[in-house]
């Protein structure tokens, strides 16, 4: 292929360029190919410099409608992709185009369009699996179209298995079966819109019971879109640029990786960062409103099988170390081991974003689950009311606190091993530390901030157990707990 020269400066020269894209990305269709590609690579950086140039001339409606061109091509580019790995390497070539498109179009005062822009660009490969994995198509068998329903149900298993294999010429022929199902299906009425993308009526309804918040950064500063039932509120978070985020990152993960040989200097770090986003974001947002974890027998699960996993849980609770992290090579599609189990089929995630401490983990964890399970708050609610307490009950309270829960355990009055745990685990740690009963030795942000939910928030409650299977909870409990007692 000969090597060619893209400099476009003006306006016309920009229309050439969305030609020469267009020609080029025609050439890899009809190639057959899948992966890179070195020209069209080349024509997509320079389209992203025309919507820097257009953003940083203030130029709202150029920026904008360049984006709409990159999207459209990435689109393209990305329908004959088979593999996960070549998707995430397109993605990769087109990061902050979606948060600067956004940007101009609150400029021109086109809210949902912004917020239209956010959820389709952001977080794209996890939508596309939890849109395809999660559909709701019961009522096709009810309405005649049994089999329309169970051909899809197939093809989405066999999907599955053959990203598992990366076996090429088995996705290719799965996913245009798919493909044609999802067409058949949109013949369907009522499922028109399936498997499609999303309106704002769509998110709006979503936004129904609870406010959704879109927040992105961008070189010109950020800005936050808060979408409730009667309307959408911008805040503009003029401190939030991509610089200033960018530094903070560099700065707190340079900590983070020394936090063994300086522990002072990671603990002011996360002091000082988690001060900095309340300053320039949460108080802005107030006023209008392949990683892996380490298993039993030294080994590991990673992201990469998590998402081949099929899981059907209500609730997963991640409460190991850094289990939260997103990926960095790729921050606008949030790889990480939450949104594996996300797209594993989980409904609700609590996961960490740094190294834990042990104790205020238990502590934690036991809070959470006595809130979400028996004082029945939802899932997100229950974490923050847990972590309230971590943060401002003194170290005699919370020593009562698991005391009470220790002797109703023994009581047989609330079969609860990890809460006896903890309280054991409490006793003898303040025992050898010598904790002074009215400090508060766990109100750090490093003892309870690390720990968030995503997922769906109405995550329904565990049903009770009967009482056989109480019995035998606490029997075997009982049994563990003696021996660590011992």
């Amino acid at each position: 292929m000969t090597e060619r020269s893209y400099q476009y400066t003006d306006q016309s020269s920009e229309q050439l360029l969305k030609m020469e894209l267009s020609k080029a990305i025609s050439r890899y269709k009809k190639s057959g190919q899948t992966g890179m590609d070195h020209e069209i690579l080349e024509l997509l950086e320079k389209t992203r410099e025309g919507i820097s140039q257009n953003f940083h001339r203030q130029n709202w409606e150029n920026a904008e409608k360049t984006y709409q061109y990159i999207d459209q091509s990435i689109n393209d580019i990305l329908s004959i992709q088979l593999t996960r790995t070549d998707k995430e390497s397109w993605l990769k070539e087109i990061q902050g185009t979606v948060s600067q498109a956004a940007y101009a179009l609150v400029k021109r005062n086109e809210f949902e369009g912004a917020v239209v822009t956010l959820e389709r660009g952001l977080a794209r490969l996890l939508s596309e699996a939890l849109q395809r994995d999660r559909a709701d198509l019961e009522p096709l068998k009810t309405t005649g179209h049994t089999g329309l329903y169970h051909r899809y149900q197939d093809f989405v298993e066999c999907h599955h298995e053959a990203q598992q294999r990366q076996n090429l010429e088995d996705l290719k022929e799965v996913q245009a079966e798919l493909d044609k199902t999802i067409k058949d299906i949109r013949q369907v009425p009522g499922y028109e819109h399936f498997f499609s993308l999303p309106e704002f009526g769509f998110i709006q309804a979503a936004a129904q019971d609870t406010p959704l918040v879109y927040i992105l950064t961008t070189a010109a500063g950020g800005l936050a879109l808060i979408v409730r039932k009667e309307g959408i509120t911008p805040v503009w978070l003029q401190e939030l640029t991509t610089t200033a985020l960018q530094e903070q990152v560099r700065n707190y993960r340079n900590a983070y990786e020394h936090r063994h040989q300086d522990e002072p200097t990671w603990f002011e770090t996360l002091e000082q960062t988690t001060h900095w986003l309340g300053q320039i974001l949460m108080d802005e947002l107030n006023q209008p409103l392949q990683s892996r974890i380490r298993m039993a027998d030294n080994e590991f699960l990673t992201l990469e099988e998590i998402l081949t996993l099929r899981l059907e849980s209500r609730l997963a609770t991640l409460s190991a170390c850094e289990t939260g992290i997103p990926g960095t090579k790729l921050p606008d599609e949030v790889v990480s081991f939450a949104a594996g189990r996300l797209q594993a089929g989980v409904a609700g995630i609590v996961a960490s974003l740094w190294s834990v401490h042990e104790l205020s983990t238990a502590l934690l964890m036991v809070r959470f689950y006595d809130y979400w399970r028996e004082e029945q708050l939802n899932p997100v609610e229950a974490l923050r009311q847990a972590q309230i307490w971590v943060r401002d009950t003194t170290n005699k309270e919370k020593v009562d606190y698991f005391a009470r829960k220790y002797t109703d355990y023994l009581s047989r009055a609330n079969p609860n091993a990890a809460a006896a745990d903890a309280a054991i685990l409490l006793k003898a740690t303040i025992a050898y530390h010598h904790f002074q009963e009215g400090a508060r030795d766990f109100e750090h942000p490093y003892h309870w901030a690390a720990f968030g939910f995503t997922g769906y928030n109405e995550v329904p409650h565990p049903r009770p157990l009967s009482q056989r299977a109480k019995d035998n909870w606490e029997r075997e409990d009982r049994q563990l707990i003696d021996t660590k007692l011992t």
